[in-house]
């Protein structure tokens, strides 16, 4: 029987992970500087999962561990600010599972009402964060060049 070590990169917004949302994010912005028009969940959530797929990408091509899944929280921290959170998980060769734990704080304000409601009301909302299309067409060619 094969024991599995759980290996933890923990990358919270202190660290390296907050770093890489906020670059990824964009340009630097304050607090006061706000969207012109707030955004749903669902908006917020897609503008955030192509900066999920880049982390994803970006771990995969420097280490060469294969992303297996992982969860998108969007999390009311207070009235004012909430934080996301982005749990991913890979193995690595030797088939150890690894968890990269990223994580940001955005203000309230950039929800819409209705977005302000339903995350006050639920308190969390978690999206799945599946295979980004950039590694599963790399996958199919490296199985059609194997065949």
């Amino acid at each position: 029987m094969t024991k599995t070590v759980i290996t933890i990169i923990v990358l919270l917004c202190g660290g390296l992970g907050g770093l890489l949302f906020r670059q990824l994010k964009g340009p630097s912005k304050t607090a006061s500087v706000q969207p012109s028009t707030p955004q749903s969940i669902d908006e917020l959530a897609a503008s955030y999962s192509k900066k999920v797929d880049q982390l994803i990408v970006q771990e995969v091509k420097k280490t060469g561990n294969q992303f297996v899944s992982g969860i998108f929280t969007i999390k009311n921290d207070s009235a004012e600010k909430m934080e996301i959170v982005a749990d991913l998980y890979y193995q690595d060769q030797s088939e150890n599972w690894l968890h990269q734990k990223n994580q940001d704080f955005l203000p309230m304000s950039m929800l819409d009402e209705a977005g302000r409601s339903e995350l006050q009301t639920h308190g969390e909302l978690q999206f799945d964060v599946e295979m980004p299309e950039q590694l599963t067409s790399l996958s199919e060619t490296e199985k059609e060049a194997t065949s």
